[in-house]
C-alpha cells in the first residue's frame, strides 16, 4: 500500500543522502523508513534491504552510533527505539 511504498522511497532517499555525504539527513530518513516499515511488517525487496543496510552502515560509520541513534530517533514517537538498537 501507500505507506509501504513511501517507506521504500525513503530507503532510496536515505541511500542517496548517504552516498552524497549528507549523513545527518540520511540518519533522519533511515529512522523515518524504519518507523514506516514497522507499520507494514518491515518487508523490503532484496535490493531495497541492501540499500538500507549499506546506508545505515555508512551513516553510522561517519556519525558514530550515538549521534546516528539521536538523529534516527527524531522521526519516531517519543521513546521509540532507534534503528540501530532494534532486534
Amino acid at each position: 500500500g501507500f505507506t509501504h511504498n513511501t517507506a521504500m522511497a525513503l530507503v532510496a532517499l536515505a541511500g542517496i543522502a548517504s552516498e552524497r555525504g549528507d549523513h545527518e539527513g540520511a540518519a533522519v530518513v533511515i529512522g523515518e523508513a524504519h518507523e514506516l516499515l514497522a507499520t507494514t511488517d518491515g518487508k523490503l525487496t532484496t535490493e531495497d534491504a541492501a540499500v538500507l543496510e549499506r546506508a545505515t552502515a555508512t551513516t553510522q560509520d561517519h556519525l558514530g552510533t550515538e549521534r546516528f541513534n539521536q538523529l534516527a530517533a527524531r522521526s519516531g514517537p517519543q521513546g521509540s527505539a532507534p534503528p540501530a538498537n532494534r532486534a
